[in-house]
């Protein structure tokens, strides 16, 4: 699901689509890698096949607040405006403060994802990948590095030379 992750963060969706995929293949239980694969299926336009990954979801923890969203953009994507405010509606009552502001917005006749508006999204639009595990390891590396860079400066301003080889 890292891979998955890595590419849809990257724009390649194709490649996410292939990754998690496979990672569903190997795991067909593994919540991230199926997150993954819905919102890649969506970015490629199989709204068809990510509602039925989003199925998979619900039915492996239908607390997922997450999954009910997928399956809502899943239903809009498809023209189903009943099944997709039903969708989004589960959404808000397990997680009001994220999914709210959509489901008000469906109630209204109006789309639940807008991809010009990042806050009216609630922060919650597909067009993010979901974080796994070991989705982070992108931050984690800059945190290493960081942490590096700031050691070897703190060593330079008490004058300890740099770590090296000894002079011949």
């Amino acid at each position: 699901a890292v891979l998955a992750d890595a590419k849809y963060a990257l724009g390649d969706y194709a490649a996410a689509e292939a990754a998690a995929r496979r990672a569903v293949e190997l795991a067909p239980n593994n919540k991230a890698a199926l997150k993954c694969f819905a919102l890649a299926l969506l970015r490629n336009g199989k709204a068809e096949e990510a509602a039925r990954v989003a199925d998979r979801l619900i039915a492996l923890d239908p607390s997922d607040a997450a999954a009910y969203s997928i399956s809502a953009y899943a239903k809009e994507m498809m023209g189903d405006h009943a099944g997709a405010l039903e969708a989004i509606e589960k959404a808000a009552k397990l997680d009001p403060a994220r999914y709210g502001v959509m489901a008000e917005r469906a109630r209204s006749g109006g789309k639940i994802y807008d991809p010009e508006e990042e806050e009216g999204n609630s922060g919650a639009t597909p067009a993010r990948a979901p974080r796994s595990g070991g989705a982070g390891w992108l931050g984690g590396l800059g945190l290493v590095v960081g942490g590096g860079l700031l050691w070897a400066w703190r060593r330079r301003r008490r004058g300890v030379p740099p770590a090296g080889p000894a002079p011949r």
